[in-house]
């Protein structure tokens, strides 16, 4: 699997005290903007931290979800026609990685 390229993770907040930074967590004080000065919201912060970590989870949960779901890569074996969960899943990912989705039809 081919993850995207982004800022080496776990990433890890900082409270500036007017908002909270995201910090590589490898390197202290090292933030994943660079030496932009900008902080977020709290809660969009914390989702910001986790994306790396959810976005690994939801390839995993794709590769699972399709061999459930999508009936005719389990009856045969071949990429056929994905089901509605594992299209919206793909295209997740994709808008995620910045790739193109491939539209293979949903079932």
């Amino acid at each position: 699997m081919n993850l995207p390229k982004h800022s080496p993770t776990p990433w890890v907040l900082y409270n500036r005290g007017i908002g909270w930074e995201i910090h590589r967590s490898d390197i202290p004080g090292e933030k994943v903007n660079g030496n932009l000065r900008e902080t977020f919201a709290e809660y969009d912060a914390r989702l910001i931290v986790v994306a790396p970590e959810m976005l690994d989870v939801l390839h995993r949960v794709q590769e699972d979800i399709c061999s459930w779901n999508c009936p005719s890569v389990w009856k045969t074996g071949q990429e056929q026609p994905h089901s509605a969960i594992c299209f919206e899943i793909r295209a997740l990912i994709a808008k995620a990685t910045g790739a193109d989705v491939q539209h293979e039809g949903v079932e």
